[in-house]
C-alpha cells in the first residue's frame, strides 16, 4: 500500500492533539507494557505469545548511568542488520552536537553512499542531549568480523571527541533462504521499529532510507513487527534459516518480466517494484527456497489508500457508491471486467496478468536453485467492519474518529475493493499453485478500522492504525489504515501455520556397493544398496513418509498411480544389470510432498563384453617352411555400460614353437598383424596357432575370443 490520506477530520485533529497531551502513543487496553528485548529497552514492542503484540510505553535507556557501551552485533551477509543499538553515550553531548554523532562502519557497505550519521533515540534531559542511545543499520555484502567507531562530541570547551569500538560479526547465508517480498502490508508501514520518542522526531525503521529521509517519503518503512517477519523471527529461534526481508511500503507490480529498474539504489532507493525486489534478491543470494508475497493492492486504481481516501476519508463529498465511473475503473483495475454492469476494460488491465507475470518470473529465471519450492501469498485484510462484524453507522464513524460516513460507503469499499482483490488473490494461489494464506480478512471482521472507540480500545478491539496513532508512533501518516501490531501478529499467526503446513521435506540419497561408498551415475559389477535420509529444514513442518521406486515414472509426487511407490522403511538394495533410475519423495506431516526431488541413476553392469575374432587367412598351406602374413579382425561389443576396449592377451601353437613361429603380434596390445610359419611336421597332423584376444568393460568384467589359424 502506499502513503495514507492527507484529509484529517476535525474530530481526528481534535483527538489527536488531545492524546499527544497526555503523552499517549500505545494501546490504552493493554494492561501491561512488553518486556523490552536485546540490550535495551528502547520503547521496542515485542510479540506476547503467538498472537498478541503489545506496546511498551517509553521508559529509560535500561543502561543509563553504567558508563559508555558498545556492543556485538550479528548479522547475515546480505541482508539489512535491521535497527541496532550500536552505543551508548552515558554523559552529555556538545550543545550543538547531536547531530555531529557518526557511525563508522568500516569495510565496505553495501551501496552504503548516504553517509551514516547516528541515529540517536531517547536522549534524555532538559535540552535532549543526554544519556543517549545511537542506532543504525547497514548492510554487509560479505561474510567477516567488522569493526564500528561511534565518535561524538561531549559537552566541555575543551573536551575532546570521544570514539567508541564496538564488532559486527557478518556470518554467510545458510542453506535455506526465506524470501518476504511485497508492499506496506508485508512491509510493516504502521508499526515503526522503534516509536517516536519525542513530537520533534519520527519513528525508526530498519532499512537506513527510512531513517535518513525526513519526508519519509522514500523510504520503505520495513519493521520486524510485519506478519512476515514476525512469522520467520518465530521459526528461526528453532531452526537455521536465512530470512530475507525486503518488502517495501508502496510497491506494485512492475511493468518488464525481468525488473523494473527506476529506483536501483538500494538500500537508498526505493524497492517500489515487486519483480525488481525478486532480482535483488537473486543478485545476492544463491539459492531461494520460500517466498512470502503480499501485493496487488498498489496495482489498483492508485493504489489502496487512494481508494481507502476516497471512500472513506472523502466520502461526504464525493461518495463512492455514487460514482459509476469509479466503480468501473476499479473494477477493471482489479478484474478487468465487470460483467454484471457491463463495463469495457482495456486490454490487459486486472491483476491475473500481474500475478501470472510474477510467477513466470519465479520458475523460469534464475537458477534451479533459486526457484522457490513455496510461494505464499497473503490475503488482505478487511478494515471495513466494526466490532459487531457490520458496516460501521455514522455514529460508529464519529465514535472512531471519522467524519460520519454512510455504512454504504464502507459496504462499497468492501464488495468492490476487498473482496474482489482477494478473490484475485485465491485464484492466482489456485492458478499458480501458491501456498494461499487465507482466513486473514475474516479475522479482520470485527477489528476493522472502528471497531473501536477513538484509540481506548474500551469498546471493541481494533487492528487497524488510525490517523493519530500514525502520527503519534511514525511521525507521518503513511500508516493509516494498514494492520497494527495486533493485526500483524494475526498475519503472523496465519502465515506461521501455513509455511508449517506447507514446506516439503529435502530428502537425500546415499548409496554403498561392496562395502565402499558408491558414487550415483557411475557404473559397478556389484549390487548397490541405498539409502534415503529426509529432514524438513522446518522442523515443525516435519516428515510423514518417504516413497520410492526403481525404473517407475510414475512414482511421482504430482501423480496418483496406486501401487507406483514403495514405502521407504530402510535401505534397499538394487540389483539390476542395466540402467536403473531410482526416483523418490517425502511428504511433511501434513501430507504436502516434496517437488524438487531428482531421481538419481545406479549403473549395474554384471555382462562381459560379447567378442568375436577371425582371421585371414585360416588356413595354411602347403607346409614350405615361408613366413605368412595374418591379418585378424576383433570386435568387442559391451551393450550395458558401453564399447570396450581390447587386446591381444595369449599366443600359443600347437608345437609349442609360439616364440619362433609367430612374429609381430604384440602381447598386451590390440595388435592385429603378424607373421606364421606355415610349417607342420610330417604325417602327425594338422598344426594350430591360437591367437586370444580379451576386453574389459567399463567395471572389469572380461569377455574373450581366440583365432585358430591351422597349417
Amino acid at each position: 500500500m502506499t502513503q495514507g490520506p492527507a484529509r484529517a477530520s476535525m474530530a481526528l485533529v481534535a483527538l489527536t492533539a488531545a492524546l499527544a497531551a497526555c503523552g499517549g502513543g500505545g494501546s490504552a487496553g493493554d494492561s501491561a507494557a512488553a518486556s523490552p528485548v536485546g540490550a535495551t529497552a528502547d520503547n521496542l514492542r515485542v510479540a506476547a505469545g503467538a498472537t498478541s503484540v503489545v506496546a511498551s510505553a517509553p521508559v529509560q535507556a535500561a543502561d543509563a548511568g553504567s558508563g559508555n557501551q558498545t556492543y556485538t552485533i550479528h548479522a547475515v551477509a546480505g541482508t539489512e542488520t535491521g535497527l541496532v543499538k550500536l552505543a551508548f553515550i552515558d554523559e552529555q553531548l556538545a550543545l550543538a552536537g547531536r547531530g555531529n554523532v557518526w557511525i563508522d562502519y568500516g569495510g565496505h557497505p553495501v551501496e552504503q553512499s548516504g553517509g551514516a550519521q547516528g541515529l540517536l533515540y531517547h536522549c534524555s534531559g532538559l535540552l535532549n542531549l543526554t544519556d543517549c542511545s545511537v542506532y543504525g543499520t547497514v548492510t554487509y555484502d560479505d561474510p567477516g568480523t567488522y569493526t564500528y567507531k561511534v565518535s561524538y562530541d561531549p559537552s566541555g570547551l575543551l573536551a575532546d571527541r570521544v570514539t567508541l569500538t564496538g564488532s559486527i560479526v557478518v556470518e554467510p547465508p545458510g542453506d535455506f533462504v526465506v524470501v518476504s517480498i511485497g508492499d506496506s502490508v508485508a512491509s510493516g508501514e504502521g508499526d515503526p521499529q522503534l516509536e517516536r520518542d519525542s513530537i520533534l522526531s519520527f519513528g525508526l525503521w530498519n532499512d537506513l532510507a527510512s531513517d535518513y529521509e525526513v519526508s519519509n517519503v522514500n523510504g520503505c518503512h520495513r519493521s520486524s513487527y510485519a506478519g512476515p517477519a514476525a512469522a520467520l523471527k518465530k521459526l528461526k529461534s528453532t531452526n537455521d534459516i536465512t530470512f530475507v526481508h525486503i518488502a517495501c511500503s508502496g510497491a506494485e507490480f512492475g511493468n518488464e518480466e525481468a525488473g523494473d529498474r527506476e529506483k536501483p539504489g538500494y538500500p537508498l532507493g526505493v524497492m517500489d517494484k515487486i519483480n525488481l525486489q525478486l532480482e535483488w534478491v537473486r543478485e545476492r543470494f544463491g539459492r531461494i527456497d520460500v517466498v512470502i508475497l503480499s501485493g496487488g493492492a498498489n496495482n489498483v486504481n492508485g493504489g489502496f489508500s487512494k481508494v481507502v481516501e476516497k471512500c472513506v476519508f472523502a466520502s461526504p463529498t464525493a461518495p463512492c457508491s455514487e460514482d459509476r465511473q469509479f466503480e468501473q475503473d476499479l473494477a477493471c483495475s482489479i478484474d478487468g471486467q465487470d460483467n454484471t454492469q457491463g463495463f469495457t476494460c482495456a486490454a490487459g488491465s486486472g491483476l491475473a496478468g500481474k500475478y501470472d507475470a510474477l510467477q513466470q518470473l519465479l520458475q523460469t529465471h534464475g537458477t534451479e536453485d533459486q526457484r522457490p519450492s513455496v510461494v505464499a501469498i497473503t490475503e488482505y485484510f478487511d478494515p471495513t467492519h466494526d466490532a459487531n462484524g457490520e458496516f460501521p453507522s455514522k455514529t460508529t464513524s464519529v465514535s472512531c474518529g471519522l467524519d460520519a460516513i454512510d455504512p454504504s460507503e464502507w459496504r462499497f469499499l468492501y464488495e468492490h475493493m476487498v473482496m474482489p482483490l482477494n478473490a484475485q488473490v485465491r485464484a492466482a494461489s489456485d492458478r499458480n499453485g501458491w501456498v494461499h494464506v487465507g482466513g486473514i480478512a475474516e479475522g479482520f471482521k470485527t477489528h476493522g478500522y472502528c471497531a473501536s472507540v477513538g484509540l481506548a480500545d474500551i469498546v471493541g478491539k481494533s487492528w487497524v492504525v488510525k490517523l493519530p496513532e500514525s502520527l503519534l508512533r511514525q511521525g507521518d501518516i503513511a500508516g493509516v489504515a494498514h494492520p497494527d501490531l495486533d493485526g500483524q501478529a494475526f498475519y503472523e499467526a496465519r502465515i506461521y501455520d501455513e509455511l508449517v503446513a506447507a514446506n516439503p521435506p529435502r530428502t537425500h540419497a546415499t548409496a554403498t556397493t561392496a562395502g565402499h561408498p558408491y558414487v550415483f551415475g557411475t557404473w559397478v559389477n556389484t549390487d548397490v544398496e541405498v539409502t534415503l535420509n529426509a529432514r524438513n529444514p522446518i522442523k515443525e513442518a516435519g516428515v510423514r513418509d518417504t516413497n520410492y521406486a526403481t525404473d517407475e515414472p510414475l512414482c511421482a509426487p504430482d501423480t496418483v498411480a496406486t501401487g507406483a511407490c514403495t514405502a521407504y522403511s530402510g535401505p534397499f538394495m538394487v540389483t539390476a544389470s542395466g540402467r536403473n533410475t531410482v526416483s523418490f519423495y517425502s511428504t511433511n506431516a501434513a501430507g504436502a510432498p516434496e517437488t524438487k526431488a531428482k531421481p538419481v541413476e545406479v549403473l549395474i553392469d554384471r555382462e562381459p563384453p560379447v567378442m568375436t575374432c577371425s582371421a585371414s587367412p585360416s588356413e595354411l598351406w602347403p607346409p614350405n617352411k615361408r613366413e605368412q602374413p595374418i591379418e585378424v579382425s576383433v570386435t568387442a561389443i559391451d551393450e550395458v555400460s558401453g564399447p570396450a576396449d581390447f587386446w591381444l592377451s595369449a599366443v600359443a601353437d600347437s608345437y609349442g614353437e609360439a616364440d619362433s613361429a609367430i612374429k609381430g603380434f604384440v602381447l598386451g596390445e590390440p595388435d592385429l598383424d603378424g607373421t606364421m610359419l606355415v610349417d607342420r611336421s610330417g604325417n602327425a597332423g594338422a598344426r594350430f596357432y591360437t591367437l586370444t584376444y580379451e576386453s574389459a568393460d567399463a567395471v572389469g568384467n572380461v569377455g574373450s575370443c581366440d583365432v585358430v589359424v591351422t597349417v
